[in-house]
């Protein structure tokens, strides 16, 4: 996106940065007493910073990570999220 925009990376990262956490706030703000009939889970799988066999075992920002959601089947709204690594407490939800 840097080279598109000729923007410096940095730049450009620190501007979806902004727009990811106005975008949480936006949800944490409007989603609220929901009646569902079907809420679907799903986790997505990426990597930050370094492939997963580079990255430490221990290191919580970089290496392998994943994205749960939860999605309300029929409407397809993302009623929440959580980016984490994938360990038991982390796939099920448990508060920091």
């Amino acid at each position: 996106m840097s080279r598109i925009t000729r923007l410096n990376q940095r730049t450009v990262l620190n501007i979806l940065e902004s727009a990811g956490e106005h975008c949480a706030r936006l949800l944490d703000a409007k989603v609220r007493n929901l009646t569902v009939p079907i809420v679907q889970a799903d986790e997505v799988y990426s990597y930050v910073g370094c492939q997963p066999h580079v990255a430490k075992e221990d290191d919580m920002e970089r290496g392998e990570i994943w994205t749960f959601l939860s999605i309300a089947k029929y409407e397809k709204l993302i009623i929440n999220y959580r980016v984490s690594k994938r360990t038991g407490e982390d796939a099920a939800g448990v508060p920091d």
